[in-house]
């Protein structure tokens, strides 16, 4: 009987080891190679400028976001698209990379953003307004691109800015 058991432990104490080495339950969508992005555009005074971005609108999408991903690459983008607009408040837990988050009205206008976010932070970054729509961008660019006051969200025709 003793026997068994010791047989039962291996077995079970391997498959939770490889569970974990292989990251199963932990690392969900590291990288973006697998998802659909979609052009969003952002009016700025300088020029308008195409993302590419994932589109976030459904409540697993949003709860998840880039959590545990490696890194974005430049160019890239989440959009989280909200059903209404409400204050908003974003935070970096289990999010490896650091972070511009930009938030929109539901008009697509910018309302403010928080630049080069402390990866894994569980401190809040909040909207100054009621929002509805938010971006978040690999740290740097929203200042490289001239992201801000004046900035409008565009999405393409055919992307619906409302929630499925």
């Amino acid at each position: 009987m003793r026997w068994l058991s010791i047989v039962i432990f291996l077995i079970l104490g391997g498959w939770i080891l490889g569970n974990w080495a292989l990251g199963v339950g932990n690392t969900p969508n590291v990288g973006t190679s697998h998802v659909e992005l979609k052009p969003i555009h952002l009016m700025t005074a300088s020029g308008n400028i195409t993302l590419m971005a994932e589109i976030a609108d459904t409540p697993t999408m949003r709860e998840k976001g880039l959590m545990w991903r490696q890194d974005l690459p430049q160019g890239e983008a989440m959009l989280f698209v909200f059903e209404d607009e409400k204050w908003r408040s974003f935070w970096m837990k289990n999010t490896p990379t650091s972070l511009d988050i930009l938030f929109f009205d539901g008009q697509g206008a910018w309302l403010n953003s928080h630049h080069n976010t402390t990866p894994y932070s569980e401190q809040g970054l909040n909207s100054s307004a009621k929002a509805q729509y938010v971006l978040e961008i690999i740290a740097g660019d929203a200042k490289r691109l001239g992201l801000g006051r004046g900035t409008v969200l565009k999405l393409e025709a055919g992307l619906s800015m409302k929630i499925k």
